[in-house]
């Protein structure tokens, strides 16, 4: 009989610590998950300030272009305007290579 007790005793001894193993390696899981998910947080927020900061340089590019297209249009405007008035062909070749000379500054501050 004390045989018999004593192998219940060994098998609820084992049982626990059968327990105690399966319960360690959910909890090592579940750390281990954790701290995958921190990490991708992390790096999404990293990739989020990154896109939010080329977003926002993109824009001031964009504004600055804007601004010189502008320029070059109002001042093409303007020769344009004085063009019209003059009708002999030499001032129109002046005239023609100015507008020309825009285009090409307007090509050459975009790739900037």
């Amino acid at each position: 009989m004390s045989n018999e007790l004593f192998s219940r005793r060994n098998i609820a001894e084992l049982a626990l610590e059968g327990a105690v193993v399966v319960i360690s390696i959910l909890i090592a899981f579940a750390l281990d998950a954790w701290w995958n998910d921190r990490q991708l947080q992390q790096e999404t927020a990293e990739d989020l300030a990154i896109v939010q900061f080329e977003l926002s340089e993109n824009i001031r590019l964009i504004r600055v272009t804007t601004d010189i297209i502008d320029q070059v249009l109002a001042a093409n405007n303007v020769r344009a305007s004085y063009c019209r008035l003059r009708h002999d062909s030499g001032a129109q070749l002046e005239c023609t290579s100015i507008l020309v000379a825009c285009e090409i500054f307007v090509v050459r501050s975009i790739d900037v």
